[in-house]
């Protein structure tokens, strides 16, 4: 599958349970899977919902896959999010 090509929610839950990291096409959320529940974070607020959650309350929307988890590079998000919390 194409990188930023999007998915329903039905089909999002798979991935997100390989580690995938989505963002919900139609707002700026992340999506992302810890401990058996979906973690969804917006611009202010985060929410851990259960997978049936997740499909009642967002199976209407489209997500874009961004990345596999295993492919985060934790050195640049420490240095993003220091540089994120000096910009607020």
């Amino acid at each position: 599958m194409k990188e930023h090509q999007s998915v329903p929610a039905s089909s999002a839950l798979a991935y997100l349970k390989q580690n995938y990291i989505l963002r919900m096409v139609s707002s700026p959320v992340l999506a992302g899977w810890k401990d058996g529940m979906v973690a969804l974070t917006g611009r202010s607020w985060t929410v851990r919902l259960s997978p049936e959650d997740f499909l009642q309350t967002f199976g209407h929307e489209e997500f874009a896959l961004l990345r596999s988890a295993e492919g985060i590079d934790e050195e640049r998000d420490r240095q993003y999010y220091k540089w994120r919390s000096e910009k607020q």
